[in-house]
């Protein structure tokens, strides 16, 4: 069996295949304790997903050994937005260890694509009952305070558990072996790779993230103004005939006014406009033009 510094391989033949539960904030499950600050926030949907499946081999997950040791996994999110929650499958291998409580935050990653877990964006905690668990499930950690991520960009969740006491399901990758001579599963998931304890390039945790995606910014639309006889149209970035173009946020609010030039009057608005009125307010929802007319007056 190789040997990975300061970190346990779980061997269970009997239980290859991680067993998944339902989960919901503040329930207690397989022995582990949700946080009751937010659950899946609505509207938050799901980003990234490296589920939970049957391991290849005996190994199939890993335990940290020291309090102040981490493991991680890095992911590249897809959507812009505030990570609220995540969704990891755990084991409780011991309760009878002091300090057993569990952290979780989301990390940044530097320039090599190592998490910088000094500097977290987003934590919590869980903690464990005071039983322990004979299978692996999944447990739903939601984060107060969220992390906002962009997309496209990597980032990494990052466990703690002191004294080994909580082990964390993975693809362990084939360069691991078993006892039985069986390589294990390479990580399947393309966008990022587990950290910590010597692990390899080619594996990975099992996670699910989910995300509140942050709204596009309104698109901008041009309104065009054109002037019929001798007058003027102002408005914001508006002064017709010199500058008769503008753009607005869609749904934004925009006011227009017809001066009539000396011996000239305002003779009524025509396009998006309408009426005898001398002002116009505007809320466009697509592009739109204009046009003010103004007659010669009549001695």
């Amino acid at each position: 069996m190789r040997t990975r510094a300061r970190y346990a391989l779980l061997i269970s033949l009997a239980l290859a295949a991680a067993a998944v539960a339902a989960y919901g904030a503040g329930a207690s499950v397989g022995g582990l304790s949700a946080p009751t600050a937010s659950a899946i926030a609505p509207g938050a949907t799901l980003d990234q997903s490296n589920p939970s499946r049957p391991s290849a081999c005996a190994f199939h997950g890993w335990a940290p050994d020291y309090p102040t040791e981490w493991l991680a996994q890095t992911f590249t999110t897809g959507v812009t937005g505030t990570l609220t929650d995540v969704v990891l499958p755990l084991k409780v291998m011991s309760t009878t260890e002091t300090n057993t409580q569990i952290s979780v935050a989301i990390a940044p990653v530097d320039g090599n694509g190592q998490p910088v877990v000094a500097t977290p964006l987003a934590s919590t905690s869980v903690s464990p009952t005071t039983t322990t668990t004979a299978t692996f499930t999944d447990v739903a950690v939601s984060f107060s305070a969220p992390a906002k991520v962009e997309a496209g960009k990597q980032y990494a969740i990052a466990l703690n558990a002191p004294n080994g006491s909580i082990a964390w399901a993975a693809d362990l990758g084939s360069s691991v072996k078993d006892p039985t001579g069986t390589p294990c599963a390479d990580g399947a998931y393309s966008a990022g790779r587990a950290w910590g304890g010597g692990a390899g390039a080619d594996s990975d945790f099992f996670f699910q993230t989910y995300t509140l995606a942050t709204p596009p910014p309104p698109r901008p639309l041009r309104v065009t103004v054109a002037v019929k006889g001798k007058g003027r149209v102002t408005g914001a970035g508006i002064s017709c005939p010199a500058r008769c173009q503008t753009t607005i946020a869609s749904g934004g609010k925009l006011t227009l006014r017809a001066s009539a030039a000396r011996g000239y009057r305002f003779a009524g608005w025509s396009g998006a406009c309408a009426g005898l009125h001398v002002s116009c307010t505007l809320r466009p929802r697509t592009a739109v033009k204009v046009v003010a007319t103004f007659r010669k007056r009549h001695s």
